[in-house]
């Protein structure tokens, strides 16, 4: 607690530490009622945020401490610093470098690596002045000039912390190893022990007899996950080379194309298998509506009740509110979803088909109603009587229809002769 002086009592890596002898039973049972909430909250963090909280003097609520590390992280860049997985070598004209550095190209010889000869780009701003890969700070001790072989990556950065980050944004690799050391491969949504599985798992040698049943059943005991049909692949992966690359990976809880790439551990968290699949369906299907919207020009909700050539008011992009008009929908597939904001869905609106279902009895008509006009006026000047079989508007026979149709087809008949009897 901040003001641990003037308590009876604190909390400390040993424990409850008294610090006044006289002490009542009620004090000493209100210590021990917030060390036991403190305890409980401490659990739940990831260990990440322990890692950057321990050795402060934090209070017994958490919240304030949480939110304050937090916030510097993200400063720092420890969420993601773009859309770029891991960082590439130092180029020429990066922002940076010290004044008046130049780079050159290193060799680092790793005998115990899987590449035993490395070759790293590095800022010198003089014969033997070295900058760290990872920050440009000046590495001290390094004395070394630039076309020697170096024995380890110890003149590459300035602090361990450097080196660390440095690989964790640049491999694979270094993220699990890094990621392992904090969560020990357990699942930090279904909370599966990946790397007890593992162990499990290769305790039973592939010489045994029934050695894939017997691991098939050990998978349904620890990790039944493995077993839905969707997991089939993942599943055999794990039966025939039970490595925790097949058990747990390392997933981004901001996501890469979201702008969490070249993160640090704070953006970085274990996932089994089965639900690191999980998490990636569902971004999939996010990043396939992101681009839905985008393709249909429908970003903005307010676009919606956009008529005409008004725009809505507060957009940040007025250009991309248009009228209904202007907009081009293709025909929607069958397991193509509809958004709220489709300004012309198919559902809203009379498919092309129906429409000109509807159109052609309406043209027909009024092509046979001008016929039956043009029938009667050249009857009347030659003096005979119109053909009786000719179809009005209404689609009857003139002589059949009822006297209201009749008198309506005079009136018109009438209107027409005026027409034509008018001088030109």
């Amino acid at each position: 607690m901040p003001d641990c002086r003037l308590a009876p009592g604190f909390f400390g890596p040993g424990g409850l530490v008294c610090l006044s002898l006289a002490i009542t039973g009620e004090q000493l049972l209100e210590l021990l009622r917030l060390g036991s909430a403190f305890a409980a909250d401490w659990s739940e963090l990831r260990s990440v945020t322990r890692n950057r909280l321990a050795g402060r003097v934090v209070p017994a609520d958490l919240s304030a401490a949480v939110e304050a590390v937090t916030a510097a992280a993200a400063g720092s860049g420890a969420h993601g610093t773009g859309t770029v997985r891991y960082i590439k070598d130092i180029q020429e004209g990066d922002p940076n470098l010290p004044p008046a550095a130049t780079l050159e190209t290193v060799t680092v010889h790793y005998p115990a690596g899987r590449q035993p000869v490395v070759k790293y780009r590095q800022a010198f701003t003089g014969p033997r002045t070295r900058h760290c890969i990872n920050c440009f700070k000046v590495v001290e001790g390094a004395v070394l000039p630039a076309d020697a072989v170096l024995e380890g990556g110890l003149d590459l950065f300035c602090s361990l912390d450097c080196e660390r980050l440095y690989y964790i944004k640049n491999s694979s690799s270094g993220i699990r190893r890094a990621l392992f050391k904090l969560e020990r491969g357990v699942c930090v949504l279904c909370h599966l022990d990946c790397h007890a599985l593992v162990k499990e798992l290769q305790q039973i040698g592939k010489d045994e007899p029934q050695w894939m049943a017997h691991r098939k059943s050990i998978v349904a005991r620890m990790a039944p996950k493995f077993l839905e049909r969707r997991q089939a692949t993942c599943l055999e992966r794990l039966l025939n080379q039970a490595t925790a690359g097949n058990a747990w990976h390392a997933d981004h809880i901001i996501a890469v194309y979201q702008g969490g790439g070249g993160c640090d551990l704070d953006n970085l968290r274990t996932l089994c298998v089965p639900c690191h699949a999980a998490v990636t369906k569902q971004q999939a299907k996010e990043r396939a509506e992101a681009r839905a919207r985008r393709k249909l020009g429908t970003h903005d909700i307010r676009q919606f009740l956009c008529t005409g050539d008004t725009k809505a008011e507060g957009s940040l992009n007025p250009n991309v509110l248009k009228p209904s008009c202007a907009v081009k929908r293709k025909r929607r597939g069958a397991g193509e979803q509809l958004f709220l904001d489709d300004m012309i869905s198919p559902e809203l609106q009379i498919s092309s088909k129906t429409a000109k279902r509807t159109a052609a009895p309406a043209a027909a008509g009024k092509k046979s109603k001008l016929v039956s006009s043009r029938s009667a006026a050249a009857a009347v000047q030659t003096g005979t009587k119109p053909h009786s079989n000719v179809a009005t508007a209404d689609g009857a026979d003139e002589d059949g229809g009822s006297p209201q149709r009749q008198q309506q087809q005079q009136q018109q008949d009438v209107e027409v002769i005026s027409i034509l009897s008018s001088p030109s």
